[in-house]
């Protein structure tokens, strides 16, 4: 890891500020991208002195990071934001039994969600 690693030389994206979206709610290289303008004007191939696009490179930050995301949860019992949502909304529906709904149809199901 290096924060001052540049990835993307067209748009003079770094690794730390790739992080640094991905801490703020990206979850895929097109959010990436959208947040940091990263890998989308197609000139890394001749401006990056490895000559490659910085696409792949990015793929493998945002599995580096995620990893380090379900380590943390893993080892550290350390849930994320959606996990402890999805607890919280659980212990909700313990504590009233109303707020839970069973379907028997998944169709139906699938169209309320």
């Amino acid at each position: 890891m290096n924060d001052d690693r540049m990835i993307c030389h067209c748009a003079e994206v770094t690794e730390g500020d790739i992080r640094a979206a991905l801490a703020k709610g990206a979850k895929n290289i097109n959010d990436v991208k959208r947040m940091t303008g990263a890998c989308t004007m197609g000139r890394c191939l001749k401006m990056k002195p490895e000559q490659t696009c910085c696409g792949p490179e990015i793929l493998k930050i945002i599995d580096a990071y995620n990893e380090s995301l379900m380590l943390n949860v893993i080892t550290n019992n350390q849930p994320n934001a959606e996990t402890i949502e999805a607890i919280e909304e659980v212990q909700e529906m313990k504590k009233n039994p109303n707020l839970a709904k069973s379907y028997d149809d998944v169709d139906i199901m699938m169209e309320e969600l």
